[in-house]
C-alpha cells in the first residue's frame, strides 16, 4: 500500500512539474510570437547599392530579430548592434537566407 502511495505522489509531482514547465515555456513563446518591425535608423552603401537597416540594439530586439517576419522589403536588412563590441553567436534558419 505504501508503495502505491509513493508512486501516486511521484506521478502527481511529475505531472505538476511538466504542467508548470510547459506553461512557462508557452508563455515565453507567446510573448515573442509576433514579428517586430523596427524603424529604419541606419543605412549602408555597398557597391553603390544603399541598404536601409533596422537596428536591433536592445537585448529584447536582438532576441526577437527577424523571427516571424515573412519577408523583408527589397534593400532592407537588420543590424544587430552590441555595445560594447563583443563576440556573439547568431543562428538563422537556412530558409531565410537567399
Amino acid at each position: 500500500m505504501q508503495k502505491n502511495n509513493n508512486i501516486q505522489i511521484f506521478l502527481i509531482f511529475s505531472a505538476l512539474v511538466i504542467y508548470v514547465s510547459f506553461g512557462v515555456y508557452t508563455n515565453r513563446i507567446i510573448s515573442i510570437s509576433r514579428p517586430q518591425y523596427l524603424p529604419v535608423t541606419a543605412e549602408v552603401i555597398i557597391n553603390d547599392l544603399k541598404i536601409d537597416l533596422e537596428v536591433a540594439d536592445t537585448q529584447k530586439e536582438r532576441k526577437i530579430g527577424l523571427m516571424f517576419r515573412p519577408s523583408l522589403p527589397d534593400y532592407r536588412g537588420m543590424l544587430f548592434e552590441f555595445k560594447p563590441p563583443q563576440r556573439v553567436k547568431l543562428w538563422y534558419p537556412l530558409n531565410m537566407m537567399g
